[in-house]
């Protein structure tokens, strides 16, 4: 690590360039949100129903789509699953009730066939670069909401860049 002292002067310069970079990254942020697309925006199913979720993404360099679920309560997201290319890979938890499909180039489904009350919650759709490391700001999401609403579960889709 290199530290910098800086005279008085140079602080408005600092205090600038800093301004810069930090819209600079917001707005590439919205440029890569705008670019990863949700549907449907809105799906009402009864339990024992099914539901699908569809994620399709713009951004040349990025070959992984990821599936997370937050429900009420929880601290943390669970991840369900991802599609590397066109292997999907479903968390053993998930197994069971939800398929992956498509290509993580492109597009990505996430396939529910019963829908039951455990799956209330939000689902968010993550595309990036498949790599050992991640950077945080390089993550586009999108978040789908599921929750009960007697006899039936409620999605809504909507597009959010997370950082």
């Amino acid at each position: 690590m290199r530290l910098v002292f800086l005279q008085q002067r140079d602080s408005n310069m600092v205090r600038a360039l800093t301004c810069f970079t930090i819209a600079s990254l917001w707005l590439t942020g919205l440029a890569v949100s705008d670019k990863v697309h949700q549907s449907p925006s809105e799906l009402m199913k009864g339990s024992g129903g099914s539901m699908t979720l569809n994620c399709s993404h713009t951004i040349p360099s990025y070959d992984n789509l990821l599936w997370y679920h937050w429900a009420a309560g929880d601290s943390a997201l669970t991840l369900i699953g991802y599609v590397y290319y066109e292997q999907p890979n479903v968390e053993i938890s998930y197994k069971k009730h939800v398929n992956l499909s498509g290509n993580g180039r492109v597009a990505a489904s996430l396939h529910i066939p019963k829908v039951r009350s455990a799956d209330s919650g939000v689902y968010f759709c993550a595309a990036s670069r498949h790599s050992v490391y991640r950077s945080s700001i390089c993550t586009t999401k999108t978040e789908s909401t599921l929750s009960d609403a007697l006899p039936h579960q409620f999605i809504k889709s909507r597009a959010v860049h997370l950082h």
